[in-house]
């Protein structure tokens, strides 16, 4: 079918409408809170390609052909699918056609409105991406004049031109064009693309050309162009930020403000959905607690995206981001009723975001936008607690052994290479060496319950070292026999208190040959009167080779008579070592003696009575003998203090600690004392003293979490109870830490007493738990009624306050 130019004329302006609701209503859905729009600048340079009557090739013009093109636009790009763009185009125009023998030349301009189509945002949208390729399509109205000569160029005889006479700019002849194409841009940097694009002309005339063949096509044209593009602003729209505002979501805890010790810490967690925060973008955020007659301003936080500079928190603008805000501030009595809320104010900074930023500077130096008032929480709750004082006392070591391991050895030295018995050696007649092997025979003689016995042996260095493993192997086997025999000796004799005593079966023996005695040459050498001794030192650790090392040995025995003489021979040894269990009274002998008859048992055998007793009466009798017995030993005064402490005798044993102190500062005099100073509520004194225990090695750690959670130091009292359950203060620390599940957890199976069940009921009802506070409230006045006082006033409960069960409990 034949298009006409009505039929083409239609049809453009159905496309070029098409493009323009398109580009406006699909921006509006495509590219809301995520993307936004801009308006743009371009020019490019290239080559243009005229398809007429002269050509031979309806699809690629000869390149010698080509002429210049360029173009000028502006546009605006919607959203990441759509943009809509006026341009202005310059090209040239030249065809030759050696068979007819003519040529046209020409040039043109059109004037064009055309949508573009990202392909690749079309199959994968990414607001990000720096490579894309897009269609175009448009409509336009061409400026022509061109002449048709007689070939071959550039001078032939004029035949026939076209544009001349024309209703276009300088009587040119216009007609209608409908650009259509592909193009490609890449991202240089925030505001300049690189673009390539190529679009094809198809004009309402055959007449471009100066030129009509019969039944040819209308004439084309096709300027290809590598660009540059510029866009306006930074890409932020504040207002869609404004608008979804509200995606942002809050955590705060806690739930109600409430003072710990005279202070007031609140914690806002934020999440930020992904796709929200522009990068470009800020949000200053300034709490403030407002309550009647005034209002507290809160330091203030800001959160940025991920091209502004400065200390806000940065969030992800693909990802989102989560936030977190910590603060604390002095509690005031007016703050009892009172809400946090604040103002955000969304902008972008011109200039990086100062840490102490806030509302009023924001106000005073950007340009902003306000979105509705964030509430966070109300507050504050006013509680103060007691603390369960359950210093643990610490008891002193009573330094009584059930078992002693006794020893006595003996040493026997060989001659140089040798390992038989020579009782003729030097070392061996000395008297000290001969009165060792006496009372090692006088120990085997003592019948002790025996554990083993050691047999050791070496050999000096200087020869060969499998040499000296062997002779050493030899030598402990010679000390080995030598104490068989000795027992054997000792059980053959009349009333042998070993009678029937076999050592190869009755006995242990740990034999070990040590070989080469390295460390017992060098500590002699280094002891002796040597005047080159640490170069002899130097010489033997710098050889790594064990034959080196005995070569220079051997050489210095020459060099060195000492060596050879007097360091040497003792290292060509056996030391014999027998073990054996020291005898002990049985624990009812010692516990009988301590109450009847003190004097005959040793202060640490007293000291340990104290602990076979679970009697707090006959322990502090005992710790009394050992304080009269033994005035000069502290434990006695530090244990008796303890349980005076335990008793509630405060005053008593203080006296006690101040004597056990003046027999020096121990760490468990020191705890001691900082549990009293405790109870007495001198908090402060007593963490001084507790960190002097421990400095001194004693554990202060639960003492130390009681001092910190008096002083509000929530984490320190955390690391300091550690893994401990089942505790009334580890319960508390929870709670004021927010842990409330752990502190549920924790009073539960604490010791019951009425402090402990109203704990257990404000736990409860921070965690919501309505009959959980009416249970244990319920306990801890029927323990104590002044406590009905402290729940009807208590802000713990207000939520509960209309709570008919409740409102029967405080009456």
């Amino acid at each position: 079918m034949k298009i006409t130019y009505r039929v083409l004329r239609q049809m453009a302006f159905f496309m070029i409408g098409f493009l323009i609701l398109s580009s406006f209503s699909l921006s509006a859905q495509t590219a809301p809170s995520d993307y936004t729009p801009r308006w743009y600048i371009g020019a490019g340079v290239g080559f243009n390609q005229y398809f007429g009557d002269l050509n031979t090739s309806k699809f690629l013009q000869d390149p010698g052909q080509w002429r210049e093109a360029g173009n000028l636009m502006f546009g605006r790009q919607f959203s990441p699918l759509f943009g809509l763009r006026g341009q202005f185009n310059y090209g040239g125009v030249f065809s030759e056609n050696t068979e007819v023998r003519q040529y046209t030349r020409g040039e043109l301009f059109d004037f064009n409105l055309n949508g573009t189509l990202s392909l690749l945002n079309l199959i994968k949208r990414d607001t990000d991406r720096k490579f894309d390729l897009y269609a175009i399509a448009g409509i336009g109205q061409s400026h022509t004049r061109t002449r048709l000569r007689v070939a071959p160029a550039p001078d032939g005889a004029l035949v026939d031109r076209y544009g001349y006479d024309g209703n276009g700019i300088d009587n040119r002849a216009t007609d209608l064009v409908i650009p259509v194409g592909l193009g490609a841009k890449y991202k240089l940097a925030e505001k300049l693309d690189i673009n390539l694009e190529s679009a094809l002309r198809f004009a309402n005339t055959d007449l471009l050309d100066s030129k009509i063949v019969a039944n040819s096509s209308k004439d084309k044209y096709l300027p290809t162009t590598l660009g540059i593009i510029y866009y306006f602003g930074d890409g932020t729209d504040l207002n869609k930020m404004v608008r979804d505002f509200g995606k942002i979501t809050y955590t705060v805890t806690p739930e109600v403000l409430k003072d710990d010790c005279g202070n007031v810490q609140v914690n806002i967690t934020g999440k930020v959905p992904p796709m929200y925060f522009q990068k470009k973008a800020a949000i200053t955020y300034e709490p403030v607690l407002k309550y009647a007659g005034g209002e507290t301003r809160l330091k203030p936080f800001t959160l940025q995206g991920e091209s502004v500079v400065g200390d806000g928190i940065k969030i992800n603008y693909k990802e989102g981001g989560t936030f977190n805000y910590t603060y604390s501030f002095p509690y005031k009595p007016e703050m009892a009723f009172s809400n946090l809320v604040a103002d955000p104010l969304i902008y972008a900074p011109k200039k990086p975001v100062d840490g102490d930023v806030n509302a009023a500077t924001v106000k005073a130096t950007e340009k902003f936008l306000e979105v509705p008032q964030v509430y966070f929480v109300p507050g504050v709750m006013n509680t103060s607690w007691k603390i369960a004082n359950d210093e643990i006392t610490l008891v002193a070591p009573h330094g009584y052994e059930k078992v002693t391991i006794i020893s006595k050895e003996a040493t026997i030295w060989f001659v140089v290479d040798r390992h038989e018995l020579n009782w003729n050696l030097p070392l061996n007649k000395r008297k000290e060496a001969k009165d060792a092997l006496k009372e090692f025979e006088l120990f085997l003689r003592n019948n002790y319950k025996l554990r083993d016995i050691d047999i050791n042996a070496w050999a000096s260095p200087e020869g060969e070292e499998s040499r000296n493993q062997g002779l050493s192997e030899r030598r402990a086997q010679t000390g080995l026999k030598y104490t068989k025999d000795l027992f054997k000796k000792i059980a053959k004799e009349k009333n042998s208190v070993l009678k029937g005593f076999n050592p190869d079966k009755d006995v242990q023996f740990n034999v070990k040959a040590n070989g080469e005695d390295w460390d017992g040459f060098m500590k002699a050498v280094q002891a002796s009167s040597i005047r080159d001794k640490n170069m002899i030192a130097n010489v033997v650790n710098s050889q790594t080779d064990p034959k080196r090392r005995e070569l220079e040995i051997r050489k210095m025995t020459v060099v060195y008579k000492e060596i050879e003489e007097s360091i040497l021979p003792p290292l060509r040894r056996v030391v014999m070592k027998v073990n054996a269990f020291e005898p002990k009274k049985t624990d009812d002998q010692i516990l009988s003696l301590a109450t009847s008859d003190p004097g005959k048992l040793t202060v640490q055998e007293l000291l340990y009575a104290a602990t076979l007793t679970n009697d707090n009466a006959t322990k502090l009798k005992i710790y009394e003998s050992a304080m009269r017995l033994f005035p000069s030993n502290y434990v006695g005064f530090n244990n008796a203090a303890a349980l005076e402490i335990q008793n509630g005798n405060l005053t008593k044993a203080a006296d006690y600690l101040k004597k056990a102190q003046d027999l020096g500062a121990k760490p468990e005099v020191l705890n001691n004392l900082g549990v009293i100073e405790s109870k007495n509520g001198n908090y402060v004194k007593a963490a001084t003293l507790y960190a002097e225990a421990k400095r001194a090695g004693a554990n202060v750690d639960h003492n130390m979490g009681i001092t910190q959670l008096a002083q509000c130091n929530y984490s320190g009292a955390a690391t300091s109870f550690g893994s401990e359950t089942c505790n009334h203060n580890v319960a508390l620390n929870q709670m004021l830490s927010g842990n409330l599940q752990g502190a549920s957890q924790n009073v539960k199976c604490a010791p019951e007493s009425a402090r402990t069940s109203y704990l257990a009921a404000i736990i409860a009802a921070r965690l919501n738990d309505s009959q959980g506070v009416i249970t244990n409230l319920t306990k801890a006045i029927s323990a104590d009624s002044k406590l009905k006082a402290a729940a009807a006033n208590d802000r713990e409960f207000v939520k509960l306050a209309e709570l008919p069960a409740f409102q029967a409990l405080i009456k």
